[in-house]
């Protein structure tokens, strides 16, 4: 029995490069790095349940932090995910 499943999927080791309208590939660190996996919640008995939600990852030190939906991200926060920085 199961009360929680989720998810976590670094999209750009599959060569998807545009999930949930993410530019994934615009989230590379310049040491190349990629800052972003996607998290799905496939099931949730207590809550909702089969959506998505994009992370910036740091993976230097286990750092994500929950990414604005897609389309309220503009290039200036692309820069700060490659860079590392709190986007909010």
């Amino acid at each position: 029995m199961c009360d929680l499943a989720i998810g976590l999927l670094n999209p750009y080791k599959l060569d998807v490069f545009d999930y949930c309208k993410y530019k994934v590939k615009s989230m590379m660190s310049p040491s190349g790095e990629n800052r972003f996996r996607g998290l799905k919640v496939i099931k949730n008995s207590d809550g909702i349940d089969d959506f998505r939600i994009g992370y910036m990852f740091v993976g230097e030190n286990g750092f994500m932090n929950e990414l604005p939906i897609s389309s309220m991200l503009s290039e200036g926060d692309y820069e700060k995910i490659r860079n590392a920085q709190y986007v909010g």
